[in-house]
């Protein structure tokens, strides 16, 4: 599967002297919001836990980040409190951006 990491540029890190990940080249959200996304209210069985969100419906929890950038959250287990609603990309799009 992809990486999250594809839509980041590259940039130097004088200190190390070594070529890392920086900040992304656009809005990631952006990318991974449509208008055919899913509407899925999160359970209790699921709270917190987005990696167990992805393996559901994507069958791999590594995708935990797609659900992050879909709704524009920070990278907190806590964004996904039971009773929310949140946005799930259809996966065959997913799989096209990545």
């Amino acid at each position: 599967m992809g990486s999250r990491y594809k839509y980041f540029r590259n940039v130097w890190n004088e200190d190390i002297k070594h070529t890392q990940k920086g900040l992304p080249d656009a809005e990631l959200y952006t990318f991974f919001t449509f208008n055919d996304d899913v509407k899925f209210q999160i359970p209790l069985k699921f709270e917190y836990r987005p990696d167990l969100i992805t393996f559901d419906h994507y069958g791999d929890p590594k995708l935990f980040w797609v659900l992050v950038y879909a709704n524009s959250f920070d990278n907190s287990p806590q964004d996904f409190n039971a009773g929310r609603i949140i946005k799930i990309p259809r996966f065959e799009r997913v799989v096209s951006l990545i």
